[in-house]
């Protein structure tokens, strides 16, 4: 569970970047199957922030953090 955790949050830190990753991008950043990035996606969804995909994936511009209401 902590290395899924881990991996989620290098997820967000990652999204957070001015770049958009394909999945196979974030797949081999995070080192783990495609798959499982689809399902951090989702989880990250779940919780409140807003993915955008768009010749690749990112955090929403202007969403705010769903743990501490701020934008970012």
């Amino acid at each position: 569970m902590l290395a899924k955790n881990n991996s989620i949050l290098r997820l967000v830190k990652i999204l957070l970047g001015k770049k958009k990753l394909s999945v196979a991008r974030l797949s081999q950043k995070l080192g783990v199957t495609e798959r499982t990035v689809y399902r951090h996606l989702n989880t990250l969804e779940d919780m409140g922030w807003k993915i955008g995909c768009d010749n690749g994936y990112f955090i929403a511009p202007r969403c705010k953090c769903p743990m501490c209401g701020k934008r970012v």
